[in-house]
């Protein structure tokens, strides 16, 4: 599936280059872009996120149970 909005990811600082050189460039810029204001990285729209998929966070991993919501 293609980001249509711009995606945020969860990358570990010592995953950094990974998650850098796992997508090829789009339309000419970098796939996966560090955002200084939010300091996250996040792929740009028209990223393929299944090349992404190790990178994309799962809140539902840190709920305690189903009845548990988390935002």
């Amino acid at each position: 599936m293609k980001a249509r909005y711009r995606t945020w990811l969860a990358v570990p600082p010592d995953e950094r280059e990974l998650a850098r050189n796992a997508h090829p460039p789009v339309n000419g810029q970098k796939a996966i872009v560090w955002d200084s204001e939010h300091k996250l990285w996040y792929a740009q729209p028209g990223v393929e996120l299944s090349l992404l998929d190790k990178w994309l966070p799962r809140p539902q991993n840190f709920s305690t149970n189903d009845s548990d919501p988390v935002t």
